[in-house]
């Protein structure tokens, strides 16, 4: 097992390399964080698996270990697809992203349509001190943390800057090109973002917004079919069981579903899940 420290996006990481699954693990330095470095030899095991990547494999791996993070606290369904190279987080099945580097900690639902370059704001940087450069809080930073080696210097006196968790995404909804969201925000079931947007605030369910800062355009249905659908949560479902219900017409699609739902019942969609624990598993394969 050979050890080294690896850098990715200003933190520092002790790797341990196992050669023979050839995964590696990183854990991050003085801290209990860890994550996966995932491998041409993992992704295959994922895709045996049914944790596909869109064209994992072949477009990114080559014959080369790869910088796709897989943290403690993703978790992913089975039928979801993220882009080759891209960082697994926790998405639902049947939902996809264009966009590879997505946040830790962000949480997508089911049946998401994720167009590419969705960014999301970055670190809160403290005012109240007398800069706002990295070296007032971030002690990660490449360049501080390289000065504070050079200078042999711990215990620097760094402010604290808190920062406000991921944005969540819930269900069926579907983000176009080039939007940004901030942080600690929560977009509803069935909303739809326009290419471009800047998203500051939470957006109510099938609704449809955009522009910077992103406003309300209109609801995608009707007041009353919105709560229908709402209550339906039709994406605790499989689409095959979905497709015979005229899902081309909400009033109709919802009528026949709610039928089927009380009177013939309905099997909840219940796919595999991918975590830490299954990740460790496949290790041994």
């Amino acid at each position: 097992m050979k050890n080294f420290i690896f850098t990715l996006h200003g933190i520092r990481f002790k790797v341990e390399f196992i050669a023979r699954t050839g995964v590696q693990m990183l854990l991050r330095e003085n801290q209990t964080e860890a994550a996966l470095l995932i491998t041409k030899t993992l992704a295959e095991n994922l895709d045996a698996e049914g944790f596909h990547r869109r064209q994992f494999i072949n477009d990114f791996f080559a014959d080369e270990p790869a910088v796709a993070m897989f943290y403690k606290d993703s978790k992913l369904e089975q039928h979801s697809n993220m882009p080759a190279g891209g960082n697994f987080i926790t998405i639902g099945a049947f939902s996809y992203s264009f966009t590879r580097d997505l946040v830790r900690g962000m949480q997508i639902g089911r049946y998401c349509s994720i167009a590419g370059g969705l960014q999301v704001f970055s670190t809160q940087h403290p005012m109240t001190g007398i800069s706002t450069s990295a070296f007032i809080y971030d002690s990660h930073e490449t360049s501080v943390a390289a000065e504070l080696d050079n200078r042999g210097v711990s215990g620097f006196p760094f402010l604290a800057a808190p920062q406000k968790p991921a944005p969540i995404i819930e269900n069926d909804v579907w983000i176009g090109m080039n939007v940004t969201l901030a942080r600690g925000i929560r977009i509803g079931t069935g909303a739809i973002i326009g290419a471009g947007s800047v998203v500051t605030k939470y957006v109510p369910p099938y609704t449809i917004v955009g522009g910077n800062p992103a406003k309300f355009i209109r609801r995608r249905f009707a007041d009353e079919i919105c709560d229908r659908m709402l209550a339906s949560r039709w994406w605790d479902y499989s689409f095959v069981d979905l497709g015979p219900m005229d899902i081309a017409n909400p009033i109709n699609f919802l009528e026949r579903f709610e039928y089927v739902k009380s009177r013939q019942g309905l099997s909840p969609l219940t796919p595999k899940i991918l975590d830490w624990d299954r990740m460790i598993c496949l290790l041994d394969k």
